[in-house]
């Protein structure tokens, strides 16, 4: 999937997408690659194992207009901070976040905060099948958003 996009003068370009996974579990590597090579071709994948090291590259790329299209990102992380406040910090943008965490969807929803506009979520263990159809609906919204 290509990531098609119409600038302010009109113009229309295409290029690959790009995907941060925040994940301090190594393990998860090999089923996020499964799961991004099957739904995207060529995409430029990043990971990191911190919050603050994520916070750090998505202000440089944005610096440089150079937004993620997706982060999914655990909320428990390495570090003093989760992928919650990642979200907190990046989630009003274009950049769309996945979380994911082994809690359930009601802890998740009070960590996040009642009443508040809530991130994309899945729970841990993940299943590849179901990773697919996120990643591969919000990649597909995502190239509608300007």
């Amino acid at each position: 999937m290509e990531m098609i996009r119409k600038d302010l003068s009109g113009e229309t370009t295409k290029r690959s997408a790009r995907i941060l996974i925040v994940e301090d579990d190594l393990t998860m590597e090999p089923l996020w690659s499964y799961v991004i090579s099957t739904v995207v071709t060529g995409a430029s994948v990043h990971w990191l194992s911190t919050e603050e090291a994520a916070e750090k590259l998505i202000s440089n790329k944005l610096r440089l207009n150079e937004e993620f299209d997706l982060v999914i990102a655990d909320v428990f992380l390495s570090g003093t901070r989760t992928g919650i406040d990642l979200w907190r910090r990046f989630g009003e943008g274009p950049t769309l976040f996945l979380l994911m965490s082994v809690v359930s969807p009601q802890k998740f929803t009070r960590l996040v905060g009642e009443g508040e506009l809530s991130p994309f979520y899945i729970q841990k263990p993940l299943s590849p099948k179901i990773c697919i159809e996120m990643v591969s609906a919000l990649l597909a919204f995502r190239s509608l958003i300007p």
